[in-house]
């Protein structure tokens, strides 16, 4: 069904409503990218074509709470499927926006699913690792991971994250 949505030439137009003024049809368009990044590579490597990876990280700066989660998510879906699309979304400035996401966001699941994604970029090589070395993102995963207050889940997120990276 995925590919049916793409095959109506939906990219790049979606894009453009990651910016609608009403914050609504910004996160039903951030949820339909998330659920077709989520299906195949290929898919995920047409979003990314589109300038999608950029498009999702200005979403999340710009979104608040959890209207977040589904961008975050996105970029965790893109960067499982390869390390070309893991260092798109590192070119796209997006460890720094899900690091702050990680870091400032209240939401227990927003911070679990930046957690999740960091993970998922820096998991592939050397470069990814060292990527996320560079932008404090290693102590950072770690301080959550020993925070007495974060939940059960974003713990485990945590770290698995650490060791995907390390």
């Amino acid at each position: 069904m995925a590919e049916e949505v793409v095959q109506a030439e939906i990219f790049p137009k979606i894009l453009y409503r990651l910016k609608d003024t009403d914050p609504l049809v910004r996160k039903f368009a951030a949820t339909c990218i998330r659920e077709i990044a989520k299906q195949s590579q290929d898919l995920a490597k047409m979003i990314c074509n589109a300038g999608g990876a950029v498009a999702i990280v200005d979403y999340i700066n710009e979104a608040k709470g959890s209207a977040r989660l589904p961008g975050i998510i996105t970029l965790g879906y893109i960067s499982a499927f390869d390390e070309s699309l893991a260092m798109g979304v590192i070119a796209a400035k997006g460890i720094a926006t899900l690091l702050k996401a990680l870091i400032k966001e209240p939401d227990d699941l927003v911070k679990t699913a930046a957690a999740w994604s960091l993970g998922q970029i820096g998991g592939h090589s050397a470069d990814h690792s060292r990527a996320m070395a560079e932008a404090d993102v290693l102590s950072h995963l770690l301080a959550v991971y020993k925070f007495p207050e974060s939940s059960d889940d974003l713990k485990m997120k945590a770290k698995k994250a650490l060791k995907s990276i390390l």
